[in-house]
């Protein structure tokens, strides 16, 4: 059910603008939030559809859990272990993965 969170995917471009985004459940629901266990790594996998004249880059993915309801970002905590403020965890993107 969405009460336990739901994943955001969003793409970034070079201007800070949404450019692809993906919500859904964490593995397609099958594996809902509330019974993870600390500590547990969870594959999970989200598809961007991408627009045909995509510009090079730079761009990043954000990645993150929300409340469906209320649309508040759960705490986020980045490789390092620090506690990320805004909710979301930011990955960029080395030049050769997108045109």
């Amino acid at each position: 059910t969405d009460s336990y969170g739901k994943v955001f995917v969003h793409l970034i471009d070079g201007n800070d603008q949404l450019v692809a985004q993906h919500d859904g459940q964490p593995v397609s629901g099958s594996y809902p939030i509330a019974i993870w266990q600390p500590g547990t790594v969870v594959m999970d996998e989200h598809v961007l559809q991408l627009v045909q004249d995509l510009t090079s880059g730079p761009y990043r993915l954000e990645v993150g859990i929300y409340d469906p309801d209320s649309l508040i970002r759960w705490t986020a905590e980045s490789a390092n272990g620090l506690v990320v403020e805004d909710g979301r965890v930011v990955l960029e993107l080395p030049a050769e993965v997108l045109p």
